[in-house]
C-alpha cells in the first residue's frame, strides 16, 4: 500500500493463513503516492510495482526479488504527464510483456491517457562449434550470435569468450566493432537495434585429447531482466591416440607368409573425414605401411605387418602420429631358431649311418643354415652345415659311425642364430 506524503510503500506478506508480516518498507522519492499495481514487468516470474503521484509528472517501477524486497531500475522513473493519479497494468500490444496507462489529470494542454509500452531490453547469445569431434593440433571455429530480442536498440553491447585450457588463440573476427584478448576474449559491439544480430568468430587450436568447454557471455549498459540466455557453453570433443597395440606381442622374424596384427586406438570417435595415423619404427628389418587411416565415427583401425630374418633378438620401437598426439609401443621380434633335433634310430650299431632331422620354429622365408656338431669321434658329420630351404620347417641330415668295441654316446648338436637343440647318439658294438 502507498502511503501519502511518507515517500514509501508498506509491503504485507501473506502467509496463507490470513496473517501477514510486515518487512522494512519501500523508499519511494515521489512523496505523494495515490496508485499501484501489481504486475511482473520484467518477465522473470516475480511480481513488480508501478506507482504514481498525482502531484509529479513520473511513474515508477520497482522490481521484486520475490522475498519482499523491491529495487527500482535506471529506467526509472518515465515521464507521463502531469497528474498520473491512477495507473492500470496490462499486455496493451500482445507481445507478452506488461504495459502501463496512466491518466493525465493536471495536463493542461494534451489531457488523455500516457500509455507506456514495455520495451525490455532481452539479448541473447549462441554459439556453434565445427567440427565436433576435432582432431588434436586442429582448429576449432566457433560461430557466436548476439540477437536483441527487446524492442529498443542496446548500446555498449559486450561479449566475452573463455577459451578452455587445452586450446590455445588463434583469430577472432566480429561482424560489427573489435575483439582483444587472447585467453579471455572480449568483442565491443557497439550498439544493437532491435530485432538485430551481431556474430563472432573465433578459431582456436586444439594441443590435447579432452573435453574443450568455451564458454560466451553478453552483456551491455542496459538492463536485461531475463539473464537466462545471456551466456551459451560449447563442449567439444578432442580426439587423439590413445594407444597403439600388437598381436602377437612376440614376433618371429623372417617366418613363411607370417605377419602381425596391430591396432590403433583413438581416445574417441574420429570426426568427419576420419583420422589419417601415420606409422614409423627403428628397425630395417620390419615392413609396415606408412599411414593407416581411422574411419570416421570409429576409434580404431588394424593393420597388418612383417619382420625379417633377424640373427638375435631385436626390441623394434613403433611411432604412430595423428595430429598432435603420439604413442609408442615396442615389438620384440624373435630370430628363427631350432624347435627341436631327433635321430632315428637313436641307437646304432657302429658302423651303420643315422638319420637325423632339424625342426625350425617356422618354415622360413629364406634358406637358413643350421650348424651341425659331434662330440666323440665314433659319430661323425658328413657335412657340418645344413641348409633348411625356403618354406620348409624340416631338413634331415647323416650322422656316420665307426665300429666301436665299447658303446659309446655321442651329443649331436644342432645351432642356429644363437640357439641350439641337442640330441644323445647310442653307438654300440
Amino acid at each position: 500500500m502507498g502511503n501519502d506524503l511518507s515517500n514509501n510503500v508498506t509491503i504485507l506478506l501473506g502467509d496463507g493463513a490470513g496473517g501477514f508480516t510486515q518487512p522494512p518498507a519501500v523508499t519511494v522519492l515521489d512523496s505523494n503516492i495515490t496508485t499501484i499495481v501489481v504486475a511482473d514487468f520484467n518477465n522473470d516470474g516475480k511480481q513488480d510495482l508501478a506507482t504514481g503521484d498525482f502531484t509529479y509528472t513520473t511513474v515508477r517501477v520497482l522490481l521484486g526479488d520475490g522475498a519482499g524486497g523491491f529495487t527500482e531500475p535506471a529506467t526509472s522513473p518515465i515521464e507521463v504527464g502531469e497528474g498520473p493519479f491512477a495507473i492500470a497494468a496490462g499486455d496493451l500490444n500482445n507481445d507478452g510483456r506488461q504495459d502501463l496507462a496512466a491518466p493525465k489529470l493536471f495536463e493542461r494542454t494534451a489531457r488523455g491517457v500516457s500509455i507506456l509500452l514495455n520495451a525490455c531490453v532481452d539479448l541473447a547469445i549462441t554459439k556453434t562449434d565445427t567440427p565436433d569431434p576435432v582432431l588434436a593440433g586442429n582448429e576449432i571455429t566457433y560461430n557466436l550470435t548476439v540477437t536483441n530480442n527487446g524492442s529498443i536498440p542496446v548500446p555498449d553491447v559486450v561479449v566475452t569468450d573463455q577459451l578452455a585450457p587445452s586450446t590455445t588463440f588463434f583469430s577472432a573476427n566480429p561482424s560489427q566493432g573489435g575483439c582483444t584478448g587472447t585467453t579471455l576474449i572480449t568483442c565491443n559491439l557497439g550498439s544493437i537495434d532491435a530485432g538485430d544480430s551481431a556474430t563472432i568468430k573465433i578459431v582456436a587450436k586444439t594441443t590435447i585429447p579432452t573435453l574443450a568447454t568455451n564458454t560466451a557471455i553478453v552483456n551491455s549498459a542496459a538492463f536485461d531482466p531475463d539473464r537466462s540466455n545471456n551466456a551459451d557453453r560449447e563442449p567439444t570433443k578432442v580426439v587423439g591416440l590413445k594407444s597403439l597395440s600388437f598381436s602377437p606381442t612376440l614376433f618371429m622374424g623372417g617366418c613363411w607368409f607370417s605377419s602381425y596384427n596391430a591396432t590403433v586406438t583413438l581416445t574417441g570417435p574420429a570426426p568427419a573425414g576420419g583420422v589419417v595415423v601415420q606409422l614409423s619404427d627403428d628397425s630395417p628389418n620390419v615392413n609396415n605401411p606408412a599411414a593407416v587411416k581411422v574411419e570416421a565415427g570409429k576409434t580404431t583401425a588394424i593393420f597388418r605387418g612383417g619382420a625379417g630374418a633377424v640373427s638375435n633378438v631385436q626390441e623394434v620401437t613403433f611411432t604412430a602420429t595423428a595430429g598432435a598426439t603420439t604413442v609408442k609401443k615396442k615389438l620384440t621380434v624373435l630370430p628363427i631358431r631350432v624347435a627341436a633335433l631327433s635321430l632315428a634310430p637313436s641307437t646304432i650299431r657302429g658302423g651303420n649311418p643315422v638319420t637325423g632331422t632339424v625342426r625350425l620354429t617356422c618354415a622360413p622365408a629364406s634358406d637358413t643354415t643350421v650348424m651341425l656338431s659331434s662330440s666323440r669321434w665314433a659319430a661323425w658329420l658328413p657335412a657340418r652345415q645344413l641348409t633348411v630351404p625356403a618354406g620348409h620347417p624340416t631338413r634331415q641330415f647323416t650322422v656316420n659311425t665307426l665300429q666301436v668295441t665299447s658303446p659309446i654316446d655321442a651329443l649331436i648338436t644342432a645351432t642356429a642364430n644363437g640357439t641350439l637343440k641337442t640330441a644323445t647318439l647310442h653307438v654300440v658294438p
